[in-house]
C-alpha cells in the first residue's frame, strides 16, 4: 500500500509485532495496539513475558493513543 492509494484508515495486522515490526514504518499512526502476550515468541521477542512486552511495546508512539486487550 502506498500513499497514492489515498485511503482514509487502515488496520495493519502483522506477524510477531514488536520493536522491528513493519508497522513502525508508519510514523505516526492514529492509534496502536496489541491484542495479547504469550510465550509463543520467546525464540524471537524474549524469554520471558516481560522481555516479549518490552519488544511488543516498541509499536508505541509518543502521545499516540494505544488499545490493548487484557486477557486473564
Amino acid at each position: 500500500m502506498t500513499i497514492t492509494n489515498q485511503v482514509d484508515a487502515t488496520i495493519l495486522e502483522v506477524g510477531v509485532g514488536g520493536t522491528y515490526d513493519c508497522t513502525n514504518t508508519v510514523p505516526r499512526p492514529i492509534v496502536t495496539g496489541i491484542s495479547s502476550l504469550g510465550i509463543d515468541h520467546v525464540g524471537v521477542l524474549g524469554k520471558s513475558i516481560g522481555e516479549i512486552a518490552w519488544q511488543k511495546g516498541g509499536i508505541y508512539k509518543v502521545s499516540v493513543p494505544v488499545a490493548f486487550h487484557h486477557a486473564l
